[in-house]
């Protein structure tokens, strides 16, 4: 390396001389090299093939405050942003279209605060707001997009939005998708958003009704069963048997922080139990959700976290000497929040047959400046904040070569390629940046 002071050959490091060259050097940035020979009429000049990352930034735009859900059917997924919609190529990443919401409202302070598919992705369900004090949040608008024959997405609907303390959480009725499902404290109601002349109507009223506006709402797959929380409750509906379970009694938990259901188990992330703060998340079975509930975190570290995500995760694990054939597949619960006091940003990937950790990357994160963690269909995870979208590869696939904010080519690994560092199946590899 050039020492910046003296401007002198300084030694950095050494390796095996296959260039057969008298010297060598390289620049501060490592991106190009210099061999000379002695006797040699002229010198080589080499440029780094790739940077070898874990972690790679791909964007460097302020995404604070940005949302996404994927298009599963066409390896797309859109991001959503103050009033922009965006989508995107899973895999190289790469704009495809975007609009701009008209928003009825005249106020700077609306924005999208929540987005959703419909089951056969043919439809986009925006609910448009702003965010009170508390976090509290108010619906002011839906908007509904449907996809035409050309792949793109049209505004089918705008519809005010005159029901107070609504959980910003919706899905589409799965018997009928110009129909959405809402959640209040009392009750959960259809919103038929085509029929401007039709009220809500009441699908279910809470026998335990919930002390504040839910924040959290999931249904299961043929929407029968659900949980649904506000900060302090969590409450869970059985909507056939008409049976109600308040699990923030049971388990004693509260500052619920998200939820996730892959139909057998709801999986709920708590920042609080008995009072305690820490990391808990539990899973309750659907089939039997009066058993005690099974923790797969119980930490105790008197630690908030927040922007919490959860995301399921399938990964094929191939033979190393016959790459088409598959040996097993491992299903995952990758896990996402940020942590205050030491201002991290942490990725958990938990395996959910042995409940062990596999991996963990802990990057540094401000408390005060929101992120978003969003898993993609081909386990790429992307965080998104202010200081642009960084890429982390989960998962145990090969590596590959994407380009940075920069434009530079750089080979990320995923996080599962250098598994055979483990001594023992119950290790877990920490990635600290």
């Amino acid at each position: 390396m050039i020492d910046k002071e003296t401007f002198e050959p300084s030694l950095e490091n050494t390796m095996y001389n296959f260039m057969q060259c008298s010297q060598m050097m390289f620049g501060t940035r490592v991106r190009f090299g210099i061999s000379f020979k002695a006797n040699q009429p002229g010198f080589q000049i080499y440029t780094r093939k790739f940077f070898h990352n874990y972690k790679v930034a791909i964007d460097n735009k302020n995404h604070e405050g940005a949302i996404g859900c994927n298009l599963s059917s066409t390896k797309e997924f859109v991001m959503a942003e103050k009033t922009v919609i965006k989508v995107y190529k899973q895999e190289p990443i790469q704009r495809v279209f975007e609009w701009t919401i008209p928003s009825k409202g005249k106020d700077n302070d609306i924005e999208i605060l929540y987005l959703t598919v419909s089951p056969d992705e043919q439809k986009i369900g925006i609910c448009l707001g702003r965010v009170l004090i508390k976090d509290h949040k108010e619906i002011t608008e839906i908007v509904i997009y449907k996809r035409n024959r050309q792949g793109e997405f049209e505004l089918e609907k705008m519809r005010d939005f005159e029901f107070d303390d609504t959980c910003i959480q919706f899905t589409f009725y799965k018997n009928n998708s110009n129909e959405l499902l809402f959640f209040t404290k009392d009750e959960i109601f259809k919103f038929d958003y085509m029929n401007e002349g039709r009220d809500k109507e009441t699908k279910y009223q809470f026998a335990n009704p919930l002390a504040d506006q839910p924040t959290f709402g999931v249904f299961n797959s043929d929407q029968t069963k659900l949980i649904v929380t506000s900060p302090q409750d969590i409450l869970y509906v059985d909507l056939q048997k008409r049976l109600e379970i308040d699990l923030d009694d049971r388990e004693e938990i509260s500052a619920i922080q998200n939820i996730i259901t892959d139909d057998t188990y709801f999986y709920v992330l708590a920042n609080k139990k008995e009072s305690k703060l820490g990391y808990y998340l539990l899973e309750v079975d659907c089939r039997c959700p009066d058993e005690d509930s099974k923790y797969l975190i119980r930490w105790s570290n008197k630690l908030d976290i927040g922007n919490c995500d959860l995301h399921l995760m399938t990964e094929d694990i191939y033979d190393k000497k016959n790459k088409d054939l598959v040996l097993r597949r491992e299903r995952s619960i990758v896990v996402s929040y940020k942590c205050i006091g030491i201002n991290t940003f942490n990725v958990f990937v938990i395996d959910l047959e042995s409940t062990l950790i596999k991996y963990w990357h802990e990057g540094y994160q401000l408390w005060e400046s929101p992120v978003k963690g969003f898993l993609l269909d081909n386990n790429d995870f992307l965080i998104l904040s202010k200081d642009g979208v960084n890429m982390l590869a989960l998962g145990e696939k090969p590596g590959r070569a994407v380009r940075d904010q920069d434009g530079q080519k750089r080979f990320i690994h995923s996080l599962g390629s250098v598994n055979y560092l483990k001594i023992e199946p119950t290790n877990h590899l920490l990635f600290a940046c």
